[in-house]
């Protein structure tokens, strides 16, 4: 390969669009660039060619380039001719990345690939050794000269500089944020760039996680420098694996600068860890992570009343979705956001651990002798509680509650180093051998407590749990994000300045809540801006953001994987893809052709006039296009918490209930394995009718798509007529859209509708999708034509079975391995498994339910011998509805074929419909005879007739 390509592969591995936001270190090793090449070598290259080859591109470099050159003066031209060329071209061709990263990449090489007895600042003499290790020639000499490096890094110097400007301003961290580490120490000058790459191995950052577990650490919670330092000296080697000589600079802390910034690097890591702990086991022959331990903080909060007594409790803060059948010590059903817990009622302890042994979850409040205090509307919270944090504010009114022994120390802080201070210390129910200090406005660091300290670096950054992100910096127009202005004084001027001109706009500032500011609520839409700090330069990386809307024409369904009626990816010419079916019969050909073709003429009798108005998730999935799980996890509550601040309750069920409807109705692909969400395309579809043509409009939609739409509804005012209904009340506070249905005569004027709008139309789109259902029994022959799975036997994880009574997963500590249905949580996303005669098999879970429920359900006769008909008493009907129990969830398909014949999701109800209450999902206005039989000769069970309403 060329020098550019080596260097493209190279930076693309390191930025790249995952990488948004997040540090990068220029961290690879030999062998790592080995398997990069591999996938370009040719057949038959050994590693030793491909290592050659990326050695030989960077002794040759640019075309042009003197062979006298060093590699390092090399990668200086590549950086002059690049900029030349605009940071656009190089020699006339395209170049999206820096042309000197793999050189950047290759002076750290040395650290990595050379061990021995070296001084941790000894850069030449591993230098040299690696070029003799591999024969590392200048170019074109003759007799062949090793490359004299010794001495040279100054050579490179800027290009450290440059790529940082080049990452984090012109890219705007798009695709990685990168610093350039100066060092004051003349030892540290230029061999400090390549070691501050590789002091922590990504082998060392890895093990950080089981590091803070291991020493007993709890997450988000306050520790001082001397105490990682300590730490990191103590148990560096032994768990981390760290050299003895960085463990000595460690122990000098900040007379070191290496040290320093050793410290500095796990501190970082410290504050992203979300508390998990894992290990690596291996099932079958594959090595899996398993979720073993998760420790969250239990954070202390009080509130005081106007008879002067004080009232102390729990929350637990939490940074990784808790299981929804968490119970920490005697406190059940405690989910009331994605990072806090409800309230736990439990009186002032100077430590205290709730645990919950099944799901391995613990909460933790250490002993302190300090704690700080702020309100709990800077955690979206309400202003009720006051909530422990571990970070000062210059702004804000805060509590200090210590220890008497050191309240003198922090009394005369808050009354010489405070605008204002008041001693609360005789409120009732305070905590014997304590103390309680109200203060505002710090303005000098305590000198004897790092948790008092006033930091006067001020950064912007966007407000934790505010905006509809949609991509890296950019948010919806609808719910805008909130300026934080970190280390704020409260005297400041926020202003945000477009990229397009000079113009500048003052923010207002946020009236509960100090140090944050508002954006206009007429921000322009589709052009970048900076947030400034009016009179100040903010130290560090400067970034732009953007405002935007949905735009449809994104969506596509080739961007779905392609499935079979299983849900299981194929390469076939018969499959599902998002809401396009391909490879089933011709429409003539297909059955059940009745119901959407009724004899009966549509005429219309009154006209529609209800206002429309987009789903705020909707138009974040628009927007978004392709999200995970936690991202939507994390929308769905923001939305939800604006729209029904009275009804927070059952967050998890409704978010998860809402993320499924959405899959079922058509709006988007969801793959639970992968936690992947696509938004689909708008479809126009055929749906049953009693009299003419009905159509339902699946997939996204927009504001701007509706109004076209309407617009043409309403010039063709006799041909068609347009129903926008809000989905029904539950329904609605899952934030699902509103159903989109058309009524007319004529299938011509369906077909000029979609026209019209631009979006795709297909007549027999359900029927064909009925077509691609396999039956039940079809799965089951699947399972058992495949490899058995690895089960999760002798893992050290909860196992439940699925119980037939309840149609939930228990605990147990056996089960019959003959046919059971298994759920288990190794880490993140929930696995399922099916026992078959000794056999363990992955299955889809609601396929899993209903083999289950089929396998131990008794046989009914029928007149069809290869019909095994089972009568499971748990599926009811009468003339016009369905009831299926709440957790018999059917199969993607068949989920989406019931609910797409009527647009509406299912209502749910408790019913005593086999002599005990339980919930049901009620789908109306479906016909008895499609659903009959899909029942039937699909599902093999037999639906029970009832006639009274359901």
């Amino acid at each position: 390969m060329t020098f550019l390509e080596w260097n493209n592969i190279i930076a693309e591995y390191f930025f790249n669009p995952d990488r948004a936001g997040k540090n990068v270190h220029l961290f690879i090793s030999k062998q790592e660039l080995i398997s990069f090449g591999r996938k370009y070598a040719e057949d038959g290259e050994s590693d030793d060619d491909i290592w050659i080859d990326f050695l030989t591109s960077l002794r040759i470099n640019l075309a042009g380039c003197p062979k006298s050159d060093n590699i390092f003066e090399k990668a200086a031209r590549a950086a002059e001719r690049w900029r030349q060329g605009g940071y656009q071209r190089l020699d006339g061709k395209s170049q999206e990345f820096p042309p000197y990263i793999s050189c950047l990449v290759f002076s750290v090489l040395p650290l990595l690939e050379i061990q021995g007895d070296y001084n941790t600042n000894n850069y030449y003499d591993r230098m040299e050794d690696f070029i003799l290790q591999n024969k590392f020639y200048e170019f074109g000499s003759k007799p062949k000269k090793l490359q004299n490096l010794r001495n040279k890094l100054k050579i490179i110097d800027s290009l450290w500089e440059g790529l940082s400007h080049w990452a984090n301003v012109r890219m705007n961290g798009g695709l990685g944020n990168f610093k350039a580490i100066s060092f004051s120490n003349k030892g540290w000058k230029f061999v400090g760039k390549p070691l501050s790459q590789c002091i922590l191995s990504p082998t060392s950052i890895r093990k950080l996680p089981e590091f803070f577990y291991r020493a007993s650490l709890t997450p988000k919670s306050f520790y001082s420098d001397d105490f990682f330092k300590d730490l990191l000296v103590d148990k560096g080697m032994q768990w981390l694996g760290l050299r003895s000589d960085t463990i000595e600079l460690i122990r000098k802390g900040n007379k070191d600068e290496i040290g320093k910034t050793v410290i500095e690097m796990v501190k970082t890591e410290f504050w992203q860890w979300i508390g998990e702990q894992h290990q690596i086991t291996l099932k079958g022959e594959v090595e899996r992570i398993i979720r073993t331990q998760t420790v969250v903080p239990l954070k202390l909060q009080f509130k005081h009343n106007h008879n002067g007594e004080i009232l102390f409790s729990y929350r637990a803060n939490y940074q990784s979705d808790p299981p929804r059948d968490l119970k920490l010590g005697n406190f059940e059903d405690i989910y009331q956001n994605e990072h806090w817990s409800k309230t736990l009622s439990l009186d002032f302890s100077d430590s205290r651990e709730l645990t919950d042994y099944t799901n391995k979850w613990k909460a933790v409040s250490t002993f302190r002798e300090m704690r700080l205090f702020i309100n709990g509307r800077h955690f979206q919270l309400g202003s009720q509680f006051w909530i422990e944090t571990v970070k000062l504010s210059r702004i804000d009114e805060m509590y200090l509650l210590c220890k008497n022994s050191i309240r003198d120390r922090v009394k005369n802080w808050c009354e010489n180093g405070c605008l204002e201070f008041k001693d609360y210390s005789a409120l009732i129910n305070l905590p014997q051998g304590y103390s309680l200090f109200w203060f505002r406005r710090p303005n000098i660091s305590h000198p004897d407590f790092e948790m008092l300290t006033i930091f006067s670096e001020k950064s912007i950054i966007i407000r934790e749990g505010t905006g509809l992100k949609v991509g890296y910096n950019s948010f919806l127009d609808e719910l805008l994000p909130e300026v934080e202005l970190l280390n704020a004084e409260g005297d400041e001027y926020i202003f945000m300045e477009y990229q397009d001109g000079n113009e500048q706009i003052l923010l207002d500032k946020h009236p509960d809540v100090g140090g944050v500011w508002c954006l206009p609520l007429d921000v322009r839409v589709g052009v970048p801006f900076s947030i400034k700090l009016e009179g100040e330069v903010i130290e560090g990386i400067q970034r732009n953001y953007e405002i935007v809307r949905p735009y449809i024409g994104d969506l596509r369904n080739d961007k779905v994987p392609k499935r079979n009626g299983f849900g299981v990816k194929v390469d076939d010419n018969v499959y599902f893809q998002g809401n396009l079916i391909q490879g089933i019969a011709e429409p003539t050909q297909l059955a059940d052709r009745n119901p959407f073709t009724p004899s009966n003429k549509w005429s219309l009798t009154k006209r529609d006039s209800t206002p429309f108005q987009v789903s705020t998730l909707l138009s974040w999935l628009v927007a978004v296009g392709k999200s995970s799980v936690a991202d939507f996890n994390h929308v769905f509550e923001l939305i939800y918490h604006q729209s029904f601040p009275e009804k927070q309750t059952d967050l998890q069920h409704k978010r998860r209930s809402s993320l499924n409807l959405l899959d079922y109705l058509g709006y988007i692909d969801y793959d639970y394995l992968t936690g992947k969400i696509l938004a689909l395309p708008p479809k126009l579809i055929t749906i049953p009718a009693d009299k003419g043509r009905r159509a339902l409009l699946i997939g996204c939609y927009t504001e701007s798509l509706l109004r076209a739409i309407s617009e043409y509804c309403d010039l063709n005012p006799q041909d068609i007529g347009l129903v926008i209904t809000k989905q029904s009340g539950q329904n609605f506070e899952l934030l699902l859209p509103a159903r989109i249905l058309f009524e007319c005569n004529k299938i011509s004027v369906l077909e000029n509708l979609a026209r019209t709008v631009s979006i795709s139309f297909d007549e027999w789109y359900i029927l064909k999708l009925k077509a691609m259902l396999p039956a039940l029994l079809d799965y089951k022959e699947f399972l058992l034509n495949s490899c058995p799975s690895p089960s999760w036997d002798g893992v050290d994880i909860d196992q439940k079975i699925f119980a037939l009574n309840s149609l939930t997963f228990q605990s147990a500590t056996s089960f019959d391995r003959s046919f059971e249905l298994v759920e288990c949580r190794p880490r993140y996303v929930t696995e399922y498994g099916l026992w078959i005669s000794g056999n363990y098999y992955n299955v889809e879970k609601n396929w899993g339910k209903y083999l289950f429920l089929h396998h131990h359900s008794e046989k009914l006769p029928t007149y069809d011998h290869q019909l095994v008909l089972a009568g499971t008493g748990k599926v009811f009907r009468n003339d016009t509805d369905l009831a299926i129990p709440a957790q018999l969830p059917l199969p993607k398909l068949y989920a989406r074929i019931i609910m797409q014949l009527t647009g509406e999701a299912p209502e749910f109800k408790q019913l005593e419909l086999t002599g005990k209450r339980m919930g049901y999902n009620i789908y109306r206005n479906i016909k008895g005879s499609f659903i009959e039989n899909l029942f039937k000769f699909k599902l093999n069970i037999d639906i029970e007739i009832i006639h009274h309403p359901l």
